[in-house]
This record gives C-alpha cells, structure tokens and sequence, in this order.
C-alpha cells in the first residue's frame, strides 16, 4: 500500500502547492541513489550478507543492473514528470495497467494462447481506461502519455527479470541497480542545467520532506518487488497495482486538495478487476509456467553453493 501512497509524494516533491520544487530529474536521481546506497548499507550489515555479496556472480549483477534501467530508471524519470500534470489517481490508475501488458508480453514471448479469463480481464482493463478518457475533464497531455510509456517500461522491466539470472542477494543487487539507475539521472540532470535551481535557496520544505519519504518507499518497496520477481513470479509481484489507484485518489483528496472524481474511481475498479482476472489462479496457466522457472533458476545458485562448500 505505500507504493500507493508515493504518486502524490511525487507531486509535493516536483509540483507543491506553495513554493518552487526540486528539479524533475534531480529529484528521481537523487531518490534512487539514496535508496540504492541504503539498500547496499542494510545488506553488508552482516557477515553472513557480506558472504553472500562475495559469492555474487557478475553475469547476474549486470543482469540486475538492466532490469533496475528499466524498473527504476526509465519509469522513475518517465513517473516523476508524468506527476507534475497529471492527478495522483489517475496517474496509478494507468500505472495500474502494467499487470495486463506484462500478462501479453509473457504470452506472446512464451506462445502461449491466453485463456478467457485473461482476455476478459485484458478487456476490463482496457475498458477502464477507456472510461477515464471519455471523462470530460479528462485531456490526453504529454503527462497521459508519460505515465503510459511507464507502464510499458514497468511492463517490460518485469517481463525481462523472468527471462534473466538475478542474484539471490537480493537487497544488495536492488541496491546497486538503484546507485547505477540514481547516478545517471544525477549526471542527466548536472548536464540539463538543473544545479542552479538548487543553489537558488527557494526549493521548499515539503518538496525535501517528500524526498526523503519517497527514499524510504524506494528502499521498502523495490526490496520487496525485487524479491518478488526472483522468488515468485513477475504477475504476482504486480499485484500492488490492484491497491494503488484507490490508495493515491484517496491520498491525493486528502493531502492535495485533489478533485474527488467518479470517473477515476470507477476505472480504478475496472483497471483493478481486470489486472485480478489476469492474475487469477484459473485465469493465467502462464503463471504456474513461470513458477516453475523461477523455482528452478532459485534452487541453481544453492546447488553450486553446496558445491563450492
């Protein structure tokens, strides 16, 4: 549920109601950067991490390091100024769309023909995105089509992680993709003129506070989806998607001043039931397909450490 509550924590930190914000691309560089180093921080805290770090192999860190390009970096900055046109809910009801594009990518990568269920869930979706454009207050900017290009980035960040060898240590690899993933959007921004911003003294409160909340729910919610992927399956590690449109309208309402819109609401719910067909026990073989392969990849890596014992 704190995933939910960062699209609004986005909007303080670039866009506060009252004074200037930190730049778009500092703020997502420097949230994954701090993030990343955290992360790193909480894994070598102990011997037996330390150990494991060591037993990292590099085919698999540079694995991690392209799902966290995908997974952090381009939907990072692809998020971060979708947030500053577009409201909290609707801007998680469309991230909310990843599980159904991750659901077709699987499909069409795997040849698997979708079952009923999944195309019936693919079609709620779809429909529910659709309700949210025919609102009349709703206008089709590059903020829309930001948040969009998101999802599929998320999308294929996800599917990619099913199809590569990740490391089993999981903080230390989510980390270190966050630290690579920060600092090229901290070079990014350094090159884009955005320093003198900064330096200007007028940034706001709210905007630092936001920062430092947004770190938090980085480092808590990348380990966890990480761990996910590598233990579960990619559907399932989407499954926050089901939680997160209700939880940012609602926070957005509250904290923002945010306009309590039906249409949101009501796509939510379709956006939601749709990605929960897709994700049904029934309604996806693809998952227990993929189960099996991540159940596989994660008992390789103990086989060749009880060899290297």
């Amino acid at each position: 549920m704190i995933w939910g509550t960062s699209y609004p924590a986005i909007r303080v930190m670039v866009a506060p109601a009252h004074g200037q914000g930190l730049p778009t691309i500092f703020g997502a560089g420097s949230r994954l950067l701090l993030a990343g180093m955290l992360l790193v921080c909480v894994a070598t805290a102990s011997r037996r991490g330390r150990a494991a770090i060591r037993r990292v192999e590099g085919h698999r860190l540079r694995a991690s390091i392209r799902a966290g390009l995908l997974l952090s970096f381009g939907t990072g900055i692809l998020t971060t100024f979708a947030a500053r046109t577009v409201e909290s809910g609707v801007l998680a009801t469309l991230m909310a769309t990843s599980p159904l594009w991750t659901a077709l990518l699987l499909a069409v990568t795997n040849r698997h023909m979708p079952s009923t269920l999944t195309f019936l869930g693919l079609g709620l979706g779809i429909g529910g995105v659709a309700f949210l454009g025919s609102d009349s207050e709703f206008n089709v900017g590059p903020g829309i089509i930001l948040a969009a290009a998101a999802a599929l980035t998320w999308s294929i960040g996800s599917w990619y992680t099913a199809h590569v060898e990740l490391p089993t240590q999981v903080l230390y690899a989510s980390g270190v993709s966050h630290m690579v993933s920060g600092s090229a959007l901290l070079l990014i921004s350094t090159a884009s003129g955005e320093v003198p911003q900064l330096v200007s003294g007028s940034i706001s409160q709210a905007s630092w506070i936001a920062l430092a909340y947004l770190t938090c729910v980085s480092m808590t919610g990348f380990a966890a989806y990480s761990w996910l992927l590598v233990n579960a399956n990619p559907l399932m590690a989407t499954t926050h998607a089901f939680v997160n449109p209700v939880v940012a309208a609602l926070v957005g309402i509250l904290v923002l001043e945010e306009k309590l819109r039906p249409a949101v609401l009501v796509s939510a719910a379709l956006v939601g039931a749709g990605a929960l067909l897709v994700l049904s026990r029934d309604g996806l073989s693809v998952r227990r397909r993929l189960r099996r392969a991540a159940e596989e990849a994660t008992r390789a890596p103990r086989r060749s450490y009880r060899r290297s014992r």
